[in-house]
C-alpha cells in the first residue's frame, strides 16, 4: 500500500479541494464496491446456470442425434437432401438484445422460431412422425445452445467488468484514499505550523509595540518632569526678583524717611546751634 502524498502547496483552498476529492473518492469507492458485489452475485448465478445448461445440452444432443438416427432409419439416406430442398427460408433466427446489469451492457441472444412454412410435405411417404420428433428435438437443442451462447458471452463480459471494477476499487482503497488522507494530514500540519508562526510573530510585534509605547511614555514623563523643573526654577527666579524689588523698595522708603527726619531735626533745632554749625562748615571749606 502506497501512501505518498500529493505535491501541493498548503493552503485553505487546497485543503477544501482535497476534502472534496476525498469525499468524492469515498462515495465512488462505495458505489464501485456495491457494483462489484452486484456483478459478482450475477456472475456466480450465471456460472451455476451455465453449468446446468451444459449438462442439459449434453443430454439433449444425445437425444437429438438418436432421433435423427431413427428418422434416417425409417426414411432412408435421402432424408437430409429432402429436408434441404424443402427449405426456402430459415425457420429459426437470432435477435440480439442488450441487458444492463449494474451499468454493464451485456449482449443477449433470443431465438425466433417460425417452423410452419415448408414442413407440411416432409415425410408424407414414410417416417413423418420420426422426422417431426427429430425436428422438435433439434429445435429444443438449438434454443438451449443459443441460451448457452448468450450466457457464455455474458459470463465473459461480466468477468472482464468485474476485473476492471475490482481494479478501480483496489486503486481507490489502497492508493487514492490513503494518498489523499496523507496529503490532508500534511496540509493540516503545515497550516497549524503557519498558525503557530503567525501567533508567535504577532506576539513579538505586540511585545515590540508595548516596549515602544513604554519607552515613549517614559520619555514623555521625563520631558514633563524637566518642563516642571524648568517652570519651578523660573518661578523661583521670579520670586527672588520680586523679593529683591521689595527689598529695594523698602530701602528706598527707609532712606526717604531718614531724610525727612533730618529735615525735621534741622527745623526743630535751635537757630544759634544751626548758625554755629554753618560757620564751622565754612571754615572747613575755606
Amino acid at each position: 500500500m502506497t501512501s505518498k502524498r500529493l505535491n501541493v502547496i498548503p493552503s485553505r483552498m487546497v485543503l477544501m479541494q482535497l476534502r472534496l476529492r476525498q469525499k468524492g473518492a469515498e462515495q465512488g469507492y462505495k458505489l464501485l464496491k456495491k457494483k462489484s458485489d452486484a456483478l459478482t452475485m450475477k456472475f456466480r448465478s450465471m456460472l451455476n446456470e451455465i453449468a446446468d445448461k451444459k449438462e442439459k445440452m449434453s443430454e439433449d444432443i444425445k437425444d437429438s442425434v438418436l432421433k435423427l438416427s431413427k428418422a434416417k432409419y425409417v426414411t432412408g439416406e435421402g432424408l437430409v437432401h429432402n429436408v434441404i430442398e424443402s427449405v426456402q427460408q430459415p425457420s429459426t433466427t437470432i435477435k440480439m438484445g442488450v441487458e444492463n446489469i449494474a451499468g454493464v451492457r451485456i449482449p443477449m441472444f433470443d431465438m425466433i422460431n417460425d417452423s410452419s412454412e415448408g414442413t407440411e410435405l416432409r415425410g408424407l411417404g414414410k417416417g413423418r412422425k420420426q422426422i417431426k420428433n427429430a425436428e422438435k428435438k433439434f429445435t429444443s437443442s438449438l434454443s438451449l445452445l443459443i441460451k448457452l451462447a448468450s450466457l457464455q458471452v455474458a459470463f465473459v463480459t461480466l468477468d472482464d467488468a468485474i476485473k476492471k471494477t475490482n481494479r478501480r476499487v483496489n486503486a481507490l482503497e489502497h492508493v487514492v484514499l490513503p494518498r489523499l488522507k496523507t496529503t490532508i494530514s500534511f496540509v493540516n500540519s503545515e497550516l497549524d505550523e503557519q498558525e503557530r508562526e503567525e501567533f508567535y510573530r504577532l506576539k513579538k510585534v505586540s511585545d515590540k509595540k508595548k516596549i515602544k509605547l513604554k519607552k515613549a511614555f517614559l520619555e514623555k514623563q521625563k520631558r514633563e518632569k524637566e518642563k516642571r523643573k524648568q517652570q519651578e526654577e523660573l518661578m523661583g527666579f521670579n520670586e527672588m526678583e520680586n523679593e529683591k524689588e521689595i527689598s529695594i523698595d523698602k530701602e528706598g522708603e527707609e532712606g526717604e524717611e531718614g531724610d525727612e527726619d533730618e529735615d525735621l531735626n534741622v527745623y526743630d533745632s535751635d537757630p544759634e546751634d544751626l548758625l554755629s554749625q554753618f560757620q564751622d562748615n565754612e571754615e572747613i571749606i575755606f
